[in-house]
């Protein structure tokens, strides 16, 4: 190494460890126009790219996310310095995620109605919901990931969605059938989540994958319900159960069951939420498949569940 050079990367070295090496120079972008590249986990798919609608692909990849939580015990000696050592890593609580799927949005694409970095969250959402898995978005890049090794400069990358900390499940395999009906209710669910109760109730139940216990879903969930079938106060459960079977029940013997399984499974969220009870995991999942139901009727009419005398059976 060069005389100078060896200088020169003391000096660096020295800088940051005291706090005055100036930040990397990172190019600023525009994501309200610039081309939107979001990592997908939980994936796969079998053909090498696909069209979801104009200006938003799919395409196969390759990023791994991973990090380990650090504990230092000193501050630093100013705010842009390191803590000063020892440092130690935390036992739990490390990432690592394998991203096999790109969501590209092209520049200038805004194909929902949203902010356009919202308009990657909805696809992954809604890919949770079809799923009934924790698929996630972790990470979002001003530059495709394929390309980032060759590009001479530093991309931008954030952190979207963190890690779920759900037991392991098979990655969700994208393929014509599953894109095809995602490609149907994108839109449809792009407008109706411009109702402030709708967009509500699926935040509940999109938000189900974080919550840290059975019983914290269990409530979450059947709070969804509420909001989108608006049962009333007197005898809530009973009249949630005849909302419930009228709206996504197919014929009068599937709506009987369902009918049932509701009055079951709201009881034991009421012993969840009054007793301390935790929950079945097989109960918390047959209630997220209900509202999952509810959900995808509303999204499909493009409109959200109208009142029990209102409903207008399937059969």
């Amino acid at each position: 190494m060069p005389q100078r050079d060896l200088r020169q990367l003391i000096s660096d070295l020295e800088a940051m460890l005291n706090g005055t090496h100036p930040p990397p120079n990172i190019e600023a972008v525009d994501v309200t126009t610039q081309a939107l590249f979001g990592g997908l986990f939980g994936v796969s798919l079998p053909n090498g790219s696909l069209e979801l609608m104009p200006g938003l692909e799919l395409h196969q990849t390759f990023a791994h996310l991973f990090a380990t939580p650090m504990v230092a015990f000193a501050p630093p000696p100013n705010p842009r310095a390191p803590h000063p050592p020892p440092w130690h890593a935390t036992h739990n609580g490390s990432v690592a995620e394998t991203i096999t799927v790109e969501l590209r949005l092209a520049a200038g694409a805004k194909p929902f109605d949203l902010e356009r970095g919202d308009c990657l969250r909805l696809v992954a959402s809604m890919m949770r919901l079809l799923a009934a898995v924790p698929v996630t978005l972790p990470l979002l890049s001003n530059v495709a990931f394929s390309g980032v090794a060759q590009s001479d400069k530093r991309p931008n990358i954030w952190q979207i969605e963190v890690s779920t900390r759900w037991p392991s499940f098979s990655p969700v395999a994208l393929d014509e059938p599953f894109i095809e009906l995602l490609r149907l209710l994108l839109e449809p669910a792009s407008i109706i989540l411009q109702d402030d109760d709708v967009n509500r109730a699926f935040a509940l139940a999109d938000g189900i994958w974080w919550l840290p216990t059975l019983s914290a879903q269990m409530t979450g969930i059947w709070s969804a319900a509420e909001i989108l079938m608006r049962p009333g106060r007197a005898r809530t459960g009973e009249q949630l159960a005849k909302c419930i079977r009228a709206y996504i029940g197919k014929s009068r013997s599937h709506g009987d069951r369902i009918y049932n399984d509701v009055t079951r499974l709201y009881g034991a969220r009421g012993s969840t939420a009054h007793a301390g009870r935790s929950p079945q995991p097989d109960d918390v999942r047959a209630s997220f498949l209900l509202v999952r139901e509810i959900l995808l009727r509303a999204f499909a009419e493009k409109q959200r569940p109208p009142t029990q005398g209102d409903i207008v059976s399937l059969w």
